[in-house]
């Protein structure tokens, strides 16, 4: 019995659920919790946790993306997907016992942007800069290996599984379209293998 207490690595949760459901909420009832918040919710939900300490790691960069044409000011996946991975590895050095990912299905977008950026053999250096964004426009190289995306969610998913905290997953539902209109029916938005 002491053997198995000496062996417990944190409880492990993946939840999903509509916007606004409560989910990263109910995460922040865990101990110490710090958050990867990929999508500008925490700070405002945190404060209803008063006197709780809460670290929060805002992963979410903006910065001016061409969308149709056009310069505009927009989450940058790419810049983004680097400051999560810095912010993963922090919150797995520190202290605190529970790390909460809000949310994955960002996550997953994100790691299908970078993906695109790994196939035309950008270095982390080249997409700090700000001319990558002309090198993404490169039409000679091949941009999909689902491989990359993949490797990035399996290999966070697997740090959170063996470190010795609390892992909570958040994910949104997204509503499935049938003969194309929404059929009132919802799955978890994030990939299969998860």
């Amino acid at each position: 019995r002491k053997e198995l207490a000496n062996s417990f690595k944190g409880f492990k949760l993946l939840v999903h659920g509509p916007t606004e459901s409560f989910k990263t909420g109910s995460g922040l009832f865990f101990p110490d919790p710090e958050v990867l918040d990929l999508e500008f919710g925490t700070v405002e939900l945190a404060d209803l946790y008063q006197g709780k300490n809460i670290g929060i790691y805002e992963c979410v960069i903006m910065d001016e993306i061409l969308i149709k044409g056009k310069m505009q000011l927009d989450i940058d996946k790419v810049k983004s997907m680097y400051a999560f991975g810095e912010a993963f590895g922090e919150a797995i050095r520190s202290p605190s016992k529970t790390i909460i990912v809000d949310n994955v299905s960002e996550l997953y977008d994100w790691a299908m942007e970078f993906m695109k950026l790994e196939g035309k053999g950008l270095t982390k250096t080249q997409v700090m800069s700000s001319t990558y964004k002309k090198l993404m426009e490169r039409k000679d190289v091949s941009t999909f290996d689902f491989g990359i995306s993949n490797g990035i969610m399996h290999d966070t998913i697997m740090k959170g599984l063996t470190i010795n905290k609390h892992f909570y997953v958040v994910a949104r539902d997204d509503e499935i379209w049938e003969d194309n209109k929404p059929s009132g029916k919802f799955k978890m938005a994030v990939q299969k293998s998860i």
